[in-house]
């Protein structure tokens, strides 16, 4: 009985640590450039080309299929913190679930 509930354990472990063998550098590398794009310009510190902004934004929201609540309009950048974290966490969620995809 304590063989089989230590193999049960090694089990679910070996199910649950699926790792990526075999990564997608290359969207990797893609994905984290445009998260930098946005995430400079939400830092109004820094210069950030309108034109590289949106192609960013786009990038993400047509690749991942999560739509942006950034304000692409007139300005760039968020109206607020809350819709900037919001968006980040559920990019940075869908390249860490979806890097392995060729």
């Amino acid at each position: 009985m304590k063989n089989l509930f230590y193999i049960l354990i090694i089990i679910f472990y070996s199910c649950k640590s699926h790792d990526c063998v075999n990564p997608n550098y290359e969207l990797i590398n893609k994905f984290e450039h445009n998260l930098s794009i946005v995430k400079r310009a939400q830092d109004h510190s820094k210069v950030t080309k309108v034109d590289e902004y949106r192609s960013a934004l786009l990038y993400l929201s047509n690749t991942t299929q999560i739509m942006t609540k950034a304000d692409y309009s007139s300005t760039i950048g968020y109206t607020n913190a809350d819709d900037f974290k919001h968006d980040m966490r559920l990019w940075k969620k869908w390249l860490k679930e979806n890097s392995c995809l060729k």
